[in-house]
């Protein structure tokens, strides 16, 4: 029955992966992260903690991480640093991985994020010509006048950190990703 019990709170946990893989598709591909998928991880949140069986209080600080990182992104948005559905998402990726695991999330969005700039301005430099005839959202991707998707770097973050969040533990114990 044990095994059962994880297996449904895996189960609910398998949100975040998902929503942050659809939202870096969206991103890459219309620049674009619908408020629906973070709204949607944030809400999934609390089933999913009720389900790993986290205390009021211990949910108070998940939210209270979700919070801070809110209000340190829209510092980073009203200085044109970053866009708001980008904000959005980190904001309620970090109610999932609360403080305990918040800055090694916070290092990997930062490490990928250079990482997938310096990709895109070397495409950008090399493979502009002809993208547009290929795919309209290519040529957008290799536009110099676009951003950067930061839902990519956001969602490889998460994928890396999500083992090691307490709401994920039972998925990483039944499948050998952790302890």
């Amino acid at each position: 029955m044990a095994d059962a019990a994880m297996l449904a709170q895996g189960a609910v946990a398998l949100v975040f992966p998902v929503v942050l893989v659809a939202a870096a598709v969206s991103d890459m591909a219309r620049y674009i992260i619908p408020n629906a998928l973070p709204i949607g991880l944030a809400v999934a949140f609390l089933p999913t903690a009720a389900l790993a069986g986290l205390d009021p209080a211990a949910i108070g600080y998940h939210a209270l991480a979700g919070l801070a990182v809110l209000a340190a992104g829209f510092g980073l948005f009203v200085l044109n640093a970053m866009g708001g559905g980008d904000v959005k998402l980190l904001a309620a990726a970090a109610i999932w991985t609360g403080f305990e695991t918040l800055l090694p999330f916070a290092l990997l969005v930062a490490i990928f994020g250079g990482l997938v700039a310096a990709a895109l301005l070397v495409a950008r430099r090399l493979g502009r010509r002809g993208a547009d005839s290929v795919r309209p959202w290519l040529a957008r991707l290799l536009s110099p006048r676009q951003g950067v998707p930061y839902g990519v770097a956001i969602a490889l973050a998460g994928l890396i950190i999500f083992p090691r969040l307490t709401v994920a533990r039972p998925l990483a114990v039944l499948f050998g990703l952790g302890n």
